[in-house]
């Protein structure tokens, strides 16, 4: 595509039981400005195994028959440096379910959304942050919770054991 800025999805091969709705997504700027945003997945409601079937090479939006969410916390952060006017239109292109209500509740009970899409490391929060970044507009709060808080809790097992520190991240 020469119109800018666009996203380009590399479709991977990585099998979530079946499910194949892994892609890669770098997001273009300008010509000689590249993002690359990481991992989203991407689902049709028909899907039921196999490679999720975007058969165009070239589209301005998903229809309503697919939903997407990224894999984590860092391609919502680099997705918001963008801009309001490139994440916006992204999102809402892609229909990703942490700003698309009525699609996550079309998808949430297909199983293809609950053993792939669901399947990242710690989902659930990475939902929950990505929809308060895009409504708040201020990723201060994400830092915050990125640092968390390092300690060392220090115990003994019983009365004759040796001190043992566990350190918590």
């Amino acid at each position: 595509p020469t119109v800018y800025p666009h996203a380009i999805l590399h479709q991977d091969n990585w099998d979530d039981f079946g499910y194949k709705t892994t892609f890669y997504v770098q997001v273009f700027k300008t010509k000689n400005e590249e993002v690359d945003l990481g991992v989203v997945k991407i689902l049709h409601i028909q899907q039921e195994m196999g490679f999720t079937p975007i058969v165009v090479n070239e589209f301005e939006s998903l229809t309503n028959e697919f939903c997407s969410l990224g894999g984590d916390l860092d391609y919502y952060i680099k997705l918001f440096n963008l801009g309001e006017d490139i994440y916006t239109d992204y999102l809402q292109s892609i229909n990703d379910v942490t700003i698309n209500e009525t699609i996550k509740l079309r998808f949430e009970s297909t199983e293809g959304y609950k053993v792939s899409l669901l399947r990242f490391n710690n989902i659930e929060a990475v939902m929950k942050d990505a929809e308060t970044l895009f409504k708040v507009k201020n990723k201060s709060f994400i830092q915050r919770e990125k640092n968390g808080i390092n300690f060392t809790f220090t115990t003994k097992l019983g009365s004759k054991s040796k001190f043992l520190d566990a350190d918590f991240n």
